[in-house]
């Protein structure tokens, strides 16, 4: 869209005002941020602000890095009573390949596309080692409350071994405490009346205790998929839940049966929307997450709504305290890759490189991406949600308002070619083995054999 020169030079001088605003509030070269989380995203801003020498403490309730792909037996609490933030299972493998999944000049040592937690967890921990970044980790500090305060943050943090609650004060706060360990239940009548055994994927560990059991999986997300095939293995009959049309043409293991929405659990059965009726075992929920920051106070002006975390500029910023950021709110999209775009983004904020839009423009530009996605029919607790084409124009944006140098196409010709093959072959796709070949093109293969390329023959 092309803007009049009067609106060019509106934009030009807000973005200046609220510049110099920011520039009276935070001295650029004094300043101290807190980043709230050590897992993927954590680290990732460690790296960055040690790289820019800007004064940061990461806060970790957990005793080691990793979040969510920390592998731990226990389902329920920790010793100091906190819930159990991991939702990892044991036979997990990603459903992306590595080559898209990794920090930028970070490479994996593993062989295979598609790895396991162990790989992941293995990998950011070389991560930290070669960034050094244990040094700027409080483990088992937990974030009780963030409040703003005299245009920098209040903190009360709680250090689990000893029981004693600090007070401090950071000029800027990331949020990166992950998004996958809050379980989401639907709201399903009868659920109350169920006798026997019922989930959620978070606790889900490992497919042992389904054996010859008749269990229905609820959701059919990827891990509502990836479960449902790793207890089939075991299971008498797996019912897969869902309404997502596409994938009765996926094959899936001969003892999964697709069923349409519950309408009623009853004492042993659950009856589908469809009429069916079937005794049951066990109705594993794998409704996903929701976003939960108990942490913040109302004063931060952050509420999360249907599963809507708002108001945030670009899905990022705290559009009522732009010191504040999320990193890894959007999901269905690059993990790794836009977590690093988001931390390179606000650190270009709160180093004076970029300006951010004065707040009106930016809660008009959160109106605008809300009315595209309610004209698409998108139900609110989808708002945060990417998928390829949203996730090219999300990255785009990114780049080219906060200056940073623009990812290669062949990352989302390889994401796009992932998401084909599991629609393809949805039980052997992650056998494929992917390799970049320059900036453009990319082969992949199966079983050591060449199955297919993408080779651009004008790059």
């Amino acid at each position: 869209m092309h803007h009049k020169n009067s609106n060019k030079y509106r934009i030009l001088f807000s973005n200046l005002l609220i510049y110099h605003q920011l520039e009276k509030k935070v001295n650029f070269k004094t300043m101290k941020v807190a980043v709230i989380g050590a897992g993927v995203a954590g680290l990732c801003a460690a790296r960055h602000l040690s790289k820019e020498n800007i004064s940061f403490l990461v806060y970790e309730q957990n005793e080691n890095i990793g979040g969510t792909w920390v592998y731990s037996d226990n389902t329920t609490e920790d010793e100091y009573g906190l819930p159990i933030h991991s939702s990892m299972y044991k036979n997990l493998r990603t459903n992306l390949p590595k080559e898209i999944m990794q920090f930028i000049g970070h490479e994996y040592h593993c062989e295979k596309s598609f790895i396991t937690w162990t790989d992941v967890l293995t990998y950011l921990q070389s991560y930290a080692d070669r960034y050094d970044l244990h040094k700027y980790i409080k483990f088992r500090h937990q974030v009780t409350q963030v409040s703003p305060l005299n245009n920098t943050w209040s903190l009360e943090v709680k250090n689990l071994k000893s029981g004693v609650i600090e007070k401090t004060h950071f000029d800027a706060i990331m949020v990166c405490n992950g998004s996958y360990s809050t379980p989401r239940y639907p709201a399903i009548p009868g659920m109350d009346d169920f006798q026997n055994t019922q989930m959620h994927s978070h606790q889900y560990r490992t497919n042992e205790s389904f054996k010859n059991k008749k269990v229905v999986i609820v959701g059919s997300g990827p891990s509502g998929i990836d479960i449902a095939i790793d207890i089939a293995s075991v299971a008498q009959e797996v019912y897969l839940s869902h309404h997502q049309k596409e994938l009765l043409n996926s094959k899936f293991p001969e003892n999964v049966k697709h069923k349409t929405d519950i309408a009623l659990i009853k004492k042993d059965s659950v009856e589908f929307q469809d009429g069916s009726v079937e005794r049951v075992d066990v109705i594993l929920y794998c409704t996903g997450y929701i976003y939960h920051f108990p942490f913040l106070s109302n004063d931060c002006g952050i509420t999360v709504d249907d599963n809507y975390v708002q108001p945030l500029y670009k899905h990022l910023f705290n559009i009522n305290h732009p010191t504040m950021c999320f990193i890894g709110i959007p999901w269905k999209t690059l993990i790794f890759l836009l977590f690093e775009l988001q931390v390179l983004s606000f650190i270009s904020v709160i180093k004076g490189k970029t300006k951010l839009l004065s707040k009106s423009e930016m809660f008009d530009d959160l109106r605008n991406d809300i009315e595209i996605r309610k004209s698409n029919g998108e139900a609110t607790r989808y708002y945060h949600r990417m998928g390829t084409t949203n996730m090219r124009s999300y990255i785009g944006n990114l780049t080219c308002i906060f200056k940073i140098d623009p990812l290669p196409e062949v990352i989302f010709k390889i994401y796009d070619k992932t998401t084909e093959r599991r629609k393809e072959s949805l039980l052997y796709y992650r056998e494929d083995f992917y390799k970049i070949i320059d900036d453009y093109n990319f082969s992949f293969y199966n079983n050591q054999s060449v199955i297919g390329s993408d080779v651009d023959s004008n790059s």
